[in-house]
């Protein structure tokens, strides 16, 4: 694992648990499977509410790209976690370059799953809404 890769896991790892996932493990690649693997997996998330993530996502990586995180769109616990984590995410974004495309994947455990494209990278990154509106959870994948 290069030392770009390494920064992002250690400052990017899960920056909060998803109410659909508190008393479970975290959104996993390798240990959970998409819905749609699934037999008896309940439909997915809704073109608007797809919309929604995406519109947050894309800002929030726009926000964090240019130092200027926006903890209010943020549960309490979140912005802790990224309050903790801005010194290393803001950087590494940056360096990954103009932000190309975001495609929704697939959703697990109550998180909406993007593949988003850079100049220089390509990563996953899920996130959960809470009723409120406010971004509770929030993960970066790169690999």
């Amino acid at each position: 694992m290069n030392a770009f890769a390494v920064l992002l896991a250690s400052a990017l790892v899960l920056m909060a648990a998803p109410a659909a996932a508190q008393s479970g493990p975290a959104p996993s690649d390798s240990a959970a499977t998409l819905p749609s693997e699934q037999p008896t997996a309940a439909p997915g998330p809704d073109a608007a509410t797809i919309a929604a993530h995406k519109r947050v996502l894309e800002k929030t990586i726009a926000d964090m790209k240019a130092s200027k995180i926006d903890y209010a769109s943020m549960s309490t616990d979140l912005a802790a976690k990224v309050r903790a984590s801005e010194a290393a995410i803001t950087p590494a974004l940056q360096t990954m370059g103009r932000l190309q495309a975001v495609e929704y994947v697939g959703e697990q455990q109550g998180a909406l799953k993007f593949k988003v494209a850079f100049e220089q990278a390509t990563t996953t990154w899920f996130i959960g809404l809470g009723p409120d509106g406010k971004i509770a959870f929030l993960v970066l994948r790169t690999g």
